[in-house]
C-alpha cells in the first residue's frame, strides 16, 4: 500500500473556532496559522503523502469512503460503520464546547497511517 492509498478523515471541529477559513471539502484553505491541529495535520499529510479531506457534522464518513475509494481510512473521532477496508479510528479530545477548538494528538494519526502501511490493521 501506498501513503496515497491511505484517506484521512478529519472532522471539521477540529479546526478553530474562529476561523473564517471554511477547509471542509479543501484543507488547503487553511493558512496555517498555527492555532488548530490543522497547521500540524497538514504539514504531515505534505510529509506522508496521505489523502486528507475535512467533513462537517453533516457528512457521513461512509459516504466519503464510497465516493473517493481509499485502500485504507483514518477516521478522527469516532466510526460506527462497516467497511471492506482497513480503518483505524483515532480519538480526539473534545473541548468543553463539544463542537469547537477540539485537542488533538496529531501524533496518533502519524501512528494510524504508520500502521496502515505496515499491513497491522
Amino acid at each position: 500500500m501506498e501513503p496515497s492509498d491511505i484517506l484521512v478523515i478529519i472532522p471539521n471541529w477540529v479546526r478553530w473556532s474562529a476561523c473564517h477559513y471554511r477547509v471542509y471539502k479543501d484543507p488547503n484553505r487553511c493558512l496555517r496559522c498555527n492555532r488548530c491541529p490543522m497547521t500540524d495535520i497538514l504539514a504531515l499529510r505534505d510529509r506522508m503523502g496521505f489523502r486528507l479531506i475535512v467533513i462537517k457534522d453533516d457528512v457521513a464518513p461512509m459516504d466519503v469512503i464510497a465516493h473517493l475509494s481509499p485502500k485504507a481510512v483514518v477516521i478522527v473521532g469516532s466510526f460506527t460503520g462497516h467497511v471492506d477496508i482497513p480503518v483505524d479510528v483515532v480519538p480526539a479530545e473534545r473541548s468543553p464546547d463539544p463542537l469547537i477548538d477540539t485537542v488533538l494528538e496529531v501524533p496518533k494519526i502519524e501512528g494510524a497511517v504508520d500502521r496502515l502501511l505496515a499491513g497491522e490493521n
